[in-house]
Parts: C-alpha cells; sequence; structure tokens
C-alpha cells in the first residue's frame, strides 16, 4: 500500500478522470469525495473538494472530454437523481449543472466519448442523456439557463420487465473508432444485452424519457 486515506466513508463507488488527475469517491454516508491525483508522487496526492448528497451514492462517471480548467463528474445513488457537477480546476470551484429525476435509484453510469450519458436505474429503465455540449470549453456559469439546461431532454429511455427488474450495470462498447453506439445491460431479472442505438426508433424497449 503506497497510499491510504482511513477516515473515509464505506465505499461503493469509484471514478478516475481520464487525464488521471482526479479521483471521485461516494458511499454509505451520502458524500463524494475528490482527490486531486496529479503529483507525480503518490504520496502527496489528497483532498481537494468534497460534495454532500440526500442519500447513498452508488454511482460515478467522468466527463470523457478534459477542457482546460474544466471537468465534469456524473453521480447517482439512492435519492434517484442523475447529477451533474462542473469543477473549475483553475479556481478551486465547482457547480451543479443539471439534476435529472428518475422513478428509482441510480445503480451504474457510463459516459461515452460522444457525450451520451447512461444511467441503470432500480426501476427497470435505462436513461440515455446527450450532454455533448459539455464539450464546448464554457463553464456554466457564463452561459445563459437555457444553454445549462440542455441536457434535461433525454436521447432515449430502454425499458425492460419494469416493476419486477432492477438495471445494475451499463457499459458503452466502442462499435467503432470514432463513435459508441453499443451498450452492454444487465439486471436483476438475470437478462444481459448489447443494444444498437444507432437506429434507435428500431429496438424494441426504446420511449421517451
Amino acid at each position: 500500500c503506497v497510499k491510504r486515506w482511513d477516515d473515509h466513508q464505506q465505499m461503493k463507488a469509484s471514478a478516475w478522470s481520464l487525464d488521471g488527475t482526479w479521483l471521485a469517491t461516494t458511499g454509505m454516508n451520502s458524500g463524494i469525495v475528490i482527490f486531486d491525483t496529479s503529483d507525480e508522487s503518490v504520496t502527496a496526492w489528497d483532498t481537494v473538494f468534497t460534495f454532500d448528497c440526500e442519500d447513498a451514492g452508488n454511482a460515478l462517471a467522468w466527463g470523457p472530454s478534459v477542457v482546460e480548467g474544466l471537468q465534469y463528474l456524473a453521480f447517482g445513488g439512492d435519492n434517484k437523481k442523475i447529477t451533474i457537477i462542473e469543477i473549475r480546476t483553475n479556481d478551486g470551484t465547482w457547480e451543479t449543472v443539471l439534476e435529472v429525476s428518475r422513478n428509482g435509484a441510480i445503480h451504474a453510469l457510463d459516459w461515452s466519448d460522444n457525450g451520451l450519458l447512461a444511467a441503470a436505474v432500480g426501476d427497470g429503465t435505462v436513461t440515455i442523456i446527450d450532454l455533448g455540449y459539455l464539450k464546448s470549453g464554457w463553464a456554466v456559469n457564463e452561459m445563459d439557463y437555457n444553454w445549462q439546461r440542455q441536457g434535461v431532454t433525454c436521447f432515449t429511455e430502454i425499458r425492460r420487465n419494469q416493476g419486477s427488474n432492477a438495471m445494475r450495470t451499463i457499459r458503452w462498447i466502442p462499435s467503432h473508432a470514432t463513435e459508441e453506439s453499443l451498450l452492454a445491460i444487465g439486471g436483476s431479472d438475470g437478462a444481459f444485452e448489447v443494444v444498437d442505438l444507432t437506429e434507435r426508433s428500431h429496438c424494441k424497449g426504446f420511449g421517451n424519457c
């Protein structure tokens, strides 16, 4: 062990930013802790941000694009919300970009390279939100309300055995070098499937959020 923190919560999820400079953790104590891991010496890594949550956190996913001075983190948990925060690393501030309420706990999150955020929800659905606009490089406090709320409109929703199934796992699969359209999903009903979102209108189980 080269670094250890003993004063933190019972962990349920962790995620490393794509550039390797930030590590986020969440768990049972209803909070998110973010560590600065940019130093070459592991012993120098330490907490830089903490966020309070309403309930236990279950899932974390960093945004795919690293814009100078901006990082985006999605998290979800027992509060039945998908929350996106913007972290301004240059001045050490953060802000909530948007919150999307669902009808069940959020069990897993995955953010594709082209900006689609997928969330496995406890009511037997997978919510997919287009957050590609966050790759613009503009901080949310510099833009108007309508720009900030673009992600509230869902790209699509996948439904399977609602009421008797909880979606538990999701993962984007690169379908070719420049685009991700295949999504692997699994739930408590024991089924695991791969869905092609290229022609989402032709896929059984798709609907509007």
